[in-house]
């Protein structure tokens, strides 16, 4: 048997533990994926944000946002939920085009005028999908964590 060195026995634990910790999030919590569709006005929403907060107090909550695409969202298991309830909102951002409100003004490092903007970016749906939302997800360690959010725009 040949002797290591305390360098070549930290290498090698050092390797263990960034790969076991790689596997299954490495946190320890029993995460969940998460999946759905989303659809606004009965079609599938092009592309948003959804985002999970928890609502019950607690230690270990996690809080998750997936990109929704083609009317469907997916949080794999590694960077998934932990069973509780959640307030799920969800955004859809535009540019839009603004009235300038302000004169040039000139930066005050390089000396170059700055133009007031002409677009800014604002949200589309409703607030009660977004800062007001009232939808909900209850993700279980039974599953399937499978939801489905149908908008409206009206």
């Amino acid at each position: 048997m040949t002797p290591t060195t305390p360098q070549v026995r930290l290498a090698a634990l050092t390797a263990v533990f960034i790969v076991s910790w790689g596997c299954g999030g490495g946190d320890g919590l029993p995460r969940q994926a998460v999946s759905g569709k989303v659809a606004l006005d009965g079609q599938p929403l092009d592309s948003a944000l959804i985002t999970f907060t928890p609502t019950g107090a607690g230690g270990d909550s996690t809080s998750g946002a997936a990109q929704v695409s083609g009317g469907s969202f997916s949080i794999p298991q590694a960077e998934g939920l932990i069973p509780g309830n959640y307030r799920v909102s969800l955004s859809v951002t535009k540019e839009t085009p603004v009235k300038a409100s302000r004169k040039k003004e000139t930066d005050s490092v390089t000396g170059e005028e700055i133009p007031p903007p002409t677009s800014a970016l604002g949200e589309t749906l409703p607030a009660r999908y977004n800062t007001q939302s009232e939808l909900k997800a209850d993700v279980t360690q039974a599953g399937p964590n499978d939801f489905t959010f149908a908008l409206t725009s009206k």
